[in-house]
């Protein structure tokens, strides 16, 4: 009668320590899908801002853009002259904000990546404490068995 208790505890233990790691590794992957989704858009995003640094390089590149001193020799009044530099500031300024989205977008797709391994290798340990929790296959059959010869001596 004792065996069949501490049988039944054991397997009764096993199942649950079973039970709760699949709900762990559920939760696993439900995040691993998340964060391959999430992932997914900051390096779509770099790669548009990429593209757009690399068509302003060849634009300046192949351009006869003026230079600051061009700009202010080049001015036939005051005005033209201010417009002439707001123009070129804007553009400086756009510039600098497409290489701004560019390191963040690197920072994002370098973090994702990061959460994206740890997350894996959480889910390599909760299937290891999952296959280390399933009752051996003996307990289980003595369970049985105990529990049939039990019941035939009732």
């Amino acid at each position: 009668m004792d065996q069949l208790r501490g049988l039944s505890d054991d397997l009764e233990r096993a199942r649950s320590q079973y039970a709760a790691s699949t709900a762990q590794l559920a939760k696993i992957q439900r995040d691993l899908k998340q964060n391959r989704h999430e992932l997914g858009i900051p390096r779509q995003n770099l790669k548009v801002s990429q593209r757009r640094i690399a068509q302003r390089l060849v634009t300046l590149y192949t351009s006869d853009q003026a230079s600051t001193l061009e700009v202010i020799l080049g001015a036939r009044s005051l005005d033209d002259m201010i417009n002439r530099m707001d123009g070129a500031r804007s553009v400086t300024s756009l510039d600098a904000n497409v290489l701004g989205q560019v390191k963040t977008f690197r920072r994002a797709v370098k973090r994702n990546g990061e959460l994206l391994a740890q997350a894996k290798a959480s889910q390599q340990r909760v299937v290891a404490t999952r296959a280390a929790a399933s009752p051996p296959p003996t307990i289980t059959m003595r369970f049985v068995i105990l529990r049939s010869l039990r019941k035939s001596a009732c």
